[in-house]
């Protein structure tokens, strides 16, 4: 250091105390002490290190119920400027996969974090997560290993983890758990302060004085045709309603839209309840992958977009989903 800072060794050790206190004030330095050989102390000035991600603060508040996977999620008004909360489910990312869409995924991410009004739902199979019991070759294709694909997706997420909802386990995530009981997404979402669903979340989305019933998982189908995959989703919906359902998986990016004949509490008559069935789309690549190799359809990279309109929109309280 003494070499370094073109001062005598003397002239340090009389002004130790000094050093010590300069560096204590800087947040980004720290003191460090050490011995040589002979025990006579070293000191080092060092870039601080830490084991914390930087993350800001979240924008919603929520109750999580204890027994049922049901959440309820209070949103602050839209920031200034905007008239309603966009919710963009992203799921099938498959970080670690050689055919995901590291760019296209970052550009994404980019927007978000530039875009104030938007909240995010992750709907499983955020990593490849491949090992020894997996389908075809894909354990030998990761271009980096399990571990190393959740703490890079993870520093991917930091940034905008104050506008992620909630987040539902995906069969890629499944594989471990199955294996050994380790669940690599449920990691993930703790590290980012997420809560975090095994299987189906049923989400309450509340703002100003409007409500919208979200239910969301990352579904199991081997359906290959357009139909087929909304009728899985369409399937799950058979035994509840919500405004809006999101399913991953089938790494399609499409939206269905139909209507529930409900009754009114407010006139004693009936209306019409609007729910979208949302298939969430991917981060994949098609050429190179196994829809390719299988013959599969080519899928769509990227994610749909919920408009919530809130106070000051066209229609406050209404929703709407495009791709």
């Amino acid at each position: 250091m003494a070499v370094e800072l073109d001062v005598s060794k003397k002239t340090i050790e009389n002004n130790l105390a000094k050093l010590r206190r300069i560096v204590d004030e800087n947040d980004n330095l720290s003191w460090i002490k050490n011995f040589n050989s002979k025990s006579l102390p070293i000191y080092s000035i060092v870039k601080k290190q830490s084991f914390e991600i930087a993350q800001l603060p979240k924008v919603f508040k929520w109750f999580r119920n204890e027994t049922t996977p049901r959440i309820i999620i209070n949103l602050q008004s839209p920031p200034d400027g905007y008239d309603r909360w966009i919710v963009v489910p992203i799921g099938d990312i498959h970080y670690g996969a050689s055919s995901c869409d590291y760019e296209g995924f970052q550009e994404y991410l980019d927007w978000i974090f530039n875009t104030p009004n938007v909240l995010i739902i992750l709907n499983g199979d955020l990593i490849e997560n491949a090992n020894s019991d997996s389908p075809g070759a894909s354990v030998y294709k990761q271009t980096f290993p399990p571990q190393e694909q959740k703490e890079r997706i993870i520093r991917c997420l930091a940034k905008v983890s104050h506008r992620i909802l909630y987040s539902v386990r995906g069969n890629h995530g499944n594989r471990s758990v199955k294996k050994c009981f380790l669940d690599p997404e449920k990691d993930i979402s703790t590290i980012l302060g997420v809560e975090y669903f095994e299987g189906q979340c049923f989400a309450d989305i509340v703002c100003q004085n409007y409500k919208w019933d979200f239910y969301s998982i990352h579904g199991n189908s081997s359906a290959s045709t357009p139909g087929g995959k909304l009728n899985i989703l369409a399937k799950k919906d058979m035994f509840h309603s919500a405004h809006i359902s999101t399913m991953g998986h089938v790494h399609d990016l499409q939206v269905s839209r139909d209507y529930e004949i409900v009754r009114s509490e407010d006139d004693l008559g009936l209306k019409l309840k609007k729910r979208y069935k949302v298939l969430c789309g991917t981060f994949q690549k098609y050429w190179g992958d196994y829809a390719e190799e299988w013959a599969l359809p080519p899928n769509k990279v990227g994610v749909p977009k919920i408009e919530l309109y809130c106070d000051g929109s066209r229609i406050p309280g209404d929703y709407h989903v495009i791709t």
